[in-house]
């Protein structure tokens, strides 16, 4: 993830063709990525066709990381030194400076839609897929996990985490979920999010939790599920929306919101925003990570 620009995409697709295939040559054969070192938050990480790319929280420019990405259902950065994307029903493991990736299963046991998040309290990938909530204790490794609950997550339609929770919308209410056990509670009122289209948080300058729904950005209480709605209804068609914890408006961090192609970095206190060049037109997952 190193510095070209957006707005060069076409020559930067052709003037890494031989790196980028031989990047996923390395993902089909199972080699084993580089090590991993620690970075700044600063960016976030946005699968668009067959591509993972960087963006820095300022719009300086977003980076190809590799290839081999098409059709990627969910992604989560572990905070530290760690993306995780689910692709072809395979849960890898990737580094975030470069896009190498280690596949953590043989199986393709990750089928369908899925969303993913991690969660730092209990240092623990979490994955709903076919209406369960799994917990990954060891996703450095492998994809082992452990079913939380039943069967109780259809109409899943987003997920994030904050501080010692996991936070799903589930057919139009939001849970506060326990990430040991699996137990739950709706925050406000039920049917309150229906119609939402992503979720994602913030952590210590901009505590909460982030929703857009019916073309609006709403700031959320994690505690309560009380909500006031940031600047004006204009996300109508939102792709993804991530954080940037460690820079960006304010101490604390900035939202990244991909909408009608556009990249926007967006106050997390006011709604405003700035906007990058517009060519993200088929995106498949944004990173989630906890704040």
């Amino acid at each position: 993830m190193n510095n070209i620009l957006l707005n060069r995409r076409t020559n930067v697709r052709a003037a890494l063709t031989g790196l980028l295939s031989a990047m996923a040559w390395l993902m089909q054969s199972g080699v084993a990525a580089a090590y991993l070192v620690p970075i700044s938050q600063t960016k976030g990480w946005i699968v668009e066709d067959d591509w993972i790319w960087a963006c820095p929280y300022d719009e300086s420019g977003c980076v190809i990381l590799s290839s081999g990405w098409s059709n990627a259902t969910s992604m989560a950065f572990d905070g530290t030194a760690t993306l995780h994307v689910i692709q072809g029903g395979l849960l890898y493991k990737a580094d975030p400076t470069n896009g190498n990736p280690t596949p953590l299963g043989t199986t393709q046991q990750w089928q369908g839609p899925t969303w993913m998040a991690w969660n730092s309290s209990q240092h623990a990938l979490y994955v709903v897929q076919n209406d369960h909530l799994q917990r990954l204790s060891n996703p450095y490794v492998n994809d082992s996990y452990t079913v939380l609950g039943g069967a109780i997550w259809n109409g899943t339609q987003a997920m994030t985490s904050y501080g010692s929770s996991l936070y799903i919308i589930r057919n139009g209410s939001l849970y506060k979920v326990n990430p040991a056990t699996g137990s739950r509670s709706i925050l406000g009122t039920a049917g309150d999010w229906v119609g939402t289209e992503a979720m994602t948080s913030l952590g210590v300058s901009n505590p909460g939790l982030f929703v857009v729904q019916n073309s609006r950005l709403h700031s959320v209480n994690p505690s309560t599920g009380a909500w006031s709605v940031l600047g004006k209804p204009e996300w109508a068609g939102t792709t993804s929306i991530f954080g940037y914890t460690s820079q960006g408006f304010i101490p604390g961090g900035s939202l990244g919101i991909l909408h009608n192609l556009y990249l926007h970095t967006v106050n997390p206190n006011s709604g405003s925003w700035t906007v990058d060049s517009p060519e993200w037109a088929s995106v498949s997952a944004g990173h989630q990570s906890p704040p």
